[in-house]
Order: C-alpha cells, then structure tokens, then sequence
C-alpha cells in the first residue's frame, strides 16, 4: 500500500496534482499483498484512461520493498462482460471522419457586417483569399495566430466560417480536418472503449490544421478534455494551426479546465458581434436563393428579409422553400410567389417561436419583472428580493426546459436539495393559486410571448 501511495505521490510532478486528483485518487484500493494492488475505478471510462496512462508506466516503476513489480489488477463498477459478437459489432461502428461541410459555407457566400469587418479580413488573409476579387492570392496559407478563437452568439457565422476555413484550405492542396466538438466527444469515448487510441490519435494528429466547432460541448467531460489537451499541445508544438469557435471568451468557459482555457488564450480571440444588418440579411437571402436557383417575386425576397432577422434563420426557411421545390435535385424555373411558401413558412415560424427563448433569455425575463439584477438571480444572494424570482426561475427550467436537477442546480450554483426545495414550493403556490405567485407567474408568461414575437417579427 505504502508504494501504491509513494508512486501515486510521484505522478504529482510527472503529469500534475490536478490531472492525479481527478484520476488516481478516486481510485478505490481493494486489497493487496506484496506483489499484487487491486484497485476500482468508479466506471469503465476511468479504467480504461488508468488502463492507457498510468498501468505501463506502473508495470516498470511501481515496486515493493525488495525491488519486485507489483502488478495492478483493475476492475470498475460498470463492469460488464462483452461477448465477441457485440465486440464485432461496436468496433465496426466506430469510423473516424470529419464532420459535414456545407457547400453554401464558403468565403465568397460569406457576407460580414460592418462590425464582424475586422475577423472576416483576418481570416481571409489567413486563407490567402482577396474578398474583392474573390480570388486566391496565394497558394500557400498563412499561420498568423495560433490558436485562433472565434467566439459570438448563434447566428453570428461561427460554423459558416469554420467551415469556410476547411474548403479554402482545401482548394490550397492542404489537409485541414473540421469537426464538432460533438464528434470529437464521441470518437474520444468509443476509441477509450474499443481500445482504437493510437487510430484517433493518428487521425487527429496527422491534419496539417485542426478545426474543431462549438469547443463549450466538452464542458464536464473529463476524459475527453484530458485527451484534447494532448492533442493541442502535440500540434502546437509542431507548428499545427488550431482553431476553435465557441459562444463565450475563454474565460467565460464553464466547466472547461484551466490549463485549457489559459492555451485557449495563447493565440488571436476574435469576437463575432450579433448586428441586425438589413444588407447583410438581402445579400445573404440574394446569395442563398441564386445558389438554389431559385427565382422569386420581389415581396418574396422582402417577406424572408423581413421576417426572419437572424442569419441562421433566414437560411434554414430558404433551405426550407428549395426543398419544397425539390431545387437541391432539380432546378426550379417557375416564378415563385408569395402564395406558393405561404403555408410552408407559416409552419417554420410556429416551430422557431417554441424554440428562440433560452436560459439566459429567460432569466433576464424573470430578473426585469422583479426589478432586480440577473447577477442577483444567479448570485448567492439570499435577500428575500432574490429567493422568488430564483425559485420561479428553477421551476421554470424544470418545466418549460426540462433541463435536469443537475443542470438546474449548476446553472445557479446550487445544490440539488435546493432545486428541489425550490421547484416544489412553486407548485404548492400555483396549486393553492396563491396572489404574490400567480400573478407574476402571469406577468412572466406575457413577456415570454412577446419576447418570441419580438424575435420573429
């Protein structure tokens, strides 16, 4: 037990007390004797990183008194036996591929606003692309920051850009690989699970650029995090260019290791501001239509640019209108009007209205109907100013959302007991249709109404 603990201790300055804290020390030590340790992870994906990591370097180093190896036997509390045939079947489902690229994400289909100027350029110039002549300049790219980091809310061309990146890249000849973070999630857990590792690692690690889209997913995921960081640090110090998008600043990132964040902050951040730009919303609907072949009336055009004031909306109904003229097989060539997507569009507003709110949006929602700060909602604060409104905020996640306790209790720092407690003492109000509830509960519903009539008008 004693070089158990010794060795665990060394590891502190080989790979670091807080990489040692999450991993080894939660271990559980069953028994052991002189030549042997068994020991019990708290599930298989704890395993099978103590099963990568630490066993090979523990079969030549961990060592009893008289200088004999002491073997590890591992075990986790999932486990459970596989038989061949399901084997067979998980390692086939498993392939390492690249996430889609849309042929409407490109540089040229790309139309910034004036405040989302300065990031477009910078990334042309990475890319060696002239915007005003639409041309390459150059056939070699440039590594000007690395890593670069776009952050900004949804519907700012976080992913059109990114994707942008991997096409021009490509028509350079080079090898770029763009994935989602979602993706990356699920090759990292199904390569620790298949023992398939050393084909991720070459997967990821042999693109001369590395693309990975909405970084946040991998918040709380700590196998895959660990396994990230290698991968960064591997490429960055080959020169590899890296670049991320992401919805906050680094430093806003929850749940994401410090170590990551501060490489995250090595490079170039740069920020792509949500702007209601009526040009932009025409030069895109006009873009997106011609690449459909799609030709309209004039109050069509108006219609969308109108009604649909996020980029990322206004190209999901036009995605929408040319699949309901099949353009993407066959080219349309009648005239479309208004009548014609009428019914269609109708459908796609009544669908985005049930989902344009978000957390954030809706505690802002509750804090202004009680006049007070959201950092107050969101804070420790335990004035009784705050307690309600926090308290219909829970159960309005719960309810509305459907998030998790779990998620809930994070989102406002608190424990599971007190989102329980607090969801529960808003339905007991309601059922016994107490004033000082139902009526902001009422007030609440109205703004949250208006709020998607607002966004979609």
């Amino acid at each position: 037990m004693q070089a158990w603990t010794q060795f665990v201790k060394k590891q502190e300055k080989e790979i670091g007390a807080e990489t040692v804290n999450k991993w080894l020390n939660t271990l559980r030590v069953i028994k052991f004797d002189a030549c042997n340790i068994y020991l019990e992870a708290k599930d298989s994906f704890q395993k099978l990183w103590v099963s990568e990591h630490i066993i090979p370097i523990a079969s030549k180093t961990l060592l009893n008194n008289n200088g004999h190896k002491i073997k590890i036997h591992l075990s986790s509390l999932d486990d459970s036996p596989i038989t061949d045939s399901k084997k067979e079947s998980k390692e086939t489902s498993l392939t390492f591929t690249q996430s889609e690229l849309s042929p409407l994400a490109t540089l040229e289909e790309y139309s910034p606003t004036k405040k989302n100027t300065i990031p477009y350029k910078l990334i042309c110039k990475l890319c060696q692309y002239d915007p005003l002549t639409k041309t390459y300049t150059s056939k070699e790219s440039q590594n000007i920051f690395n890593p670069l980091y776009l952050y900004g809310p949804t519907g700012t061309g976080k992913s059109h850009l990114l994707m942008a990146i991997t096409s021009a890249l490509k028509i350079q000849g080079r090898s770029p690989l763009y994935i989602k973070a979602e993706s990356f999630t699920h090759h990292v857990v199904q390569a620790i699970r298949l023992g398939r590792m050393q084909e991720f690692r070459n997967f990821y690690r042999k693109t001369d650029c590395l693309i990975i889209d909405d970084i946040e997913i991998l918040a709380g995921k700590a196998a895959t995090q660990e396994e990230f960081f290698h991968t960064f640090n591997t490429l960055h110090m080959d020169g590899i260019q890296i670049i991320l998008s992401a919805k906050s600043i680094p430093n806003q990132l929850e749940r994401i290791e410090k170590r990551l964040i501060s490489r995250f902050e090595w490079g170039l951040t740069l920020p792509l501001i949500e702007e209601k730009d009526t040009e932009q919303l025409v030069e895109v609907c006009k873009n997106r239509l011609k690449f459909y072949k799609l030709h309209t009336e004039l109050p069509v055009n108006q219609f969308l640019t109108k009604k649909f004031n996020s980029i990322s909306i206004l190209a999901s109904a036009i995605d929408l209108i040319a699949k309901q003229f099949n353009a993407t097989n066959v080219p349309y060539l009648n005239t479309i009007k208004l009548a014609d997507i009428q019914d269609t569009l109708n459908d796609f507003i009544e669908k985005q209205k049930a989902t344009l709110l978000d957390e954030h949006a809706l505690v802002k929602i509750i804090a202004n109907v009680f006049g007070i700060k959201t950092s107050d909602l969101l804070g420790k604060s335990q004035a009784r100013e705050a307690t309600l409104p926090r308290q219909i905020a829970m159960y309005y996640l719960r309810k509305n959302f459907e998030l998790s306790l779990l998620q809930i209790g994070r989102f406002f720092s608190r424990d599971h007991s007190t989102v329980i407690s607090s969801i529960r003492q808003i339905e007991k109000a309601l059922s016994e249709k107490k004033d000082n509830v139902t009526y902001y509960i009422l007030d609440i519903q109205k703004k949250i109404s208006n709020y998607n009539h607002q966004e979609t008008s």
